[in-house]
């Protein structure tokens, strides 16, 4: 079994994350190496994330929780997993993924500019 060694230190060790980045490039099978990890943490995030919502629903849709413990357990969900499925961005069926990801890194900007105490004046 592989070790992920990313995740809030983004391979901040071995060969994904050197400490001078400016001058390394990933080989390609470094690159495929992150590429199953991240792939693996992503589908993990995913199972978690429907195992919740779907546990905490169908409680509630069988009877088995109030409807005061299903908005607890529908707040915890929400503080957990955030309030979008990709944070900062609300989508819509009729979104491009070009759109999605356009909006996505809209919002990055966003939060590290609110992060910084800085503001973007060139976005509205």
């Amino acid at each position: 079994m592989r070790q992920a060694r990313y995740g809030n230190g983004l391979f901040s060790q071995g060969p994904f994350m050197p400490r001078q980045k400016e001058s390394y490039l990933l080989r390609p099978d470094e690159m495929a190496e992150w590429l199953d990890l991240e792939i693996d943490g992503v589908t993990k995030a995913t199972e978690l994330r429907i195992k919740d919502a779907t546990d905490f629903v169908t409680a509630y849709a069988l009877g088995k929780l109030t409807p005061e413990q299903a908005n607890e357990r529908h707040d915890t969900y929400m503080r957990r997993w955030g309030e979008e499925p990709i944070p900062g961005v609300a989508t819509d069926p009729s979104m491009s993924n070009e759109e999605i990801l356009r909006r996505m890194d809209e919002a990055i900007i966003k939060e590290r500019l609110a992060r910084r105490g800085g503001v973007d004046r060139g976005r509205s």
